[in-house]
């Protein structure tokens, strides 16, 4: 996909929590894990556990700016100079176990193909 990196939050008795992150990222990773090292699942309080919770993909073409992203994780996108970005969710066996998170230094429009990707690895 031509992607500037990816990582995992993988669900545990509190929410989304510490996974592993591509070495690109893993600045921002850390940084969002400090800033919220546990995100709620199915509570609006985030994109990612949202897109847990639905079972839905979340994309955008530009994560610093989306209104949808919440403000401290979109001032972290700016900073680490990161844009497009897309959640998908991780399912095993119909169970959900967390989620996988893509994303690029490049506005971009994640296509429906590569959406289907990623989700298809996912499941």
């Amino acid at each position: 996909m031509n992607a500037t990196g990816a990582w995992m939050r993988l669900l545990d008795t509190r929410g989304l929590a510490r996974g592993v992150t591509t070495k690109a990222v893993a600045g921002f990773y850390e940084e969002t894990l400090a800033a919220r090292p546990v995100f709620g699942v199915g509570d609006g309080s985030n994109t990612a556990g949202t897109a847990l919770a639905t079972r839905t993909a979340f994309a955008s073409e530009d994560i610093s700016v989306d209104a949808r992203v919440k403000p401290d994780i979109r001032e972290l996108a700016q900073r680490y100079g990161l844009h497009g970005g897309m959640i998908i969710p991780l399912v095993a066996n119909d169970v959900s176990i967390g989620t996988l998170s893509v994303v690029d230094e490049r506005i971009r429009k994640f296509t429906d193909d590569e959406i289907s990707l990623v989700s298809a690895f996912a499941d």
